[in-house]
């Protein structure tokens, strides 16, 4: 007969020796289903702020420049260097974290731990969702910050200062543009 340790790792029920009921082994699970609980909820916090930091640094950023600049003779020039009568415009781009985000990492953890709350779940079910759930706080981080990255990767301010037309970043990373005169 396996012993109640194999249950654990199985999740297949086990009866106790001596009892008909298997009455022992119910009160296994469910120390079992509370540990796993335990471990699965840490597991999710510890995720939800490592992400959560990530998300934070990882959307925090800005690119700027101006085409053009001054000459010796304190004059204007363009981006190619040639003089020109007005002040060559700056451009500055800034991503900044957005609240809806980092309100959505932070609620992941809760909603699991309602979800586990509940009722009483087998311990196989809540590593499932204690994992699934750690996978979308990464998902849900994930979706913001690669659409950053890669609207950084065209490279938006040479091609305006080579064009004169500025890519829009997508609206969802909430970008703020501005376009000014040098200073």
């Amino acid at each position: 007969m396996a012993s109640n340790e194999d249950s654990v790792w199985t999740d297949t029920p086990v009866k106790s020796e001596g009892k008909a009921d298997g009455g022992a082994h119910k009160d296994s699970a469910r120390v079992s289903a509370r540990k796993s609980a335990r471990r699965a909820g840490r597991a999710v916090v510890v995720t939800a702020a490592v992400v959560g930091v990530l998300y934070w640094v990882g959307s925090t950023s800005s690119a700027g420049g101006c085409a053009g600049g001054v000459d010796a003779g304190a004059g204007f020039v363009d981006a190619n260097g040639n003089a020109i009568a007005g002040v060559p415009p700056c451009i500055s781009i800034t991503t900044l974290p957005l609240v809806t985000v980092v309100l959505l990492i932070a609620a992941l953890p809760v909603l699991f731990t309602l979800w586990v709350s509940a009722r009483e779940r087998s311990a196989r079910s809540v590593r499932v969702a204690g994992l699934a759930t750690a996978l979308a706080i990464i998902a849900v981080a994930l979706v913001h910050l690669v659409p950053i990255y890669a609207y950084y990767a065209t490279d938006p301010i040479s091609t305006w200062f080579e064009t004169g037309h500025l890519q829009s970043p997508p609206a969802w990373i909430g970008a703020q543009v501005e376009i000014s005169p040098m200073e």
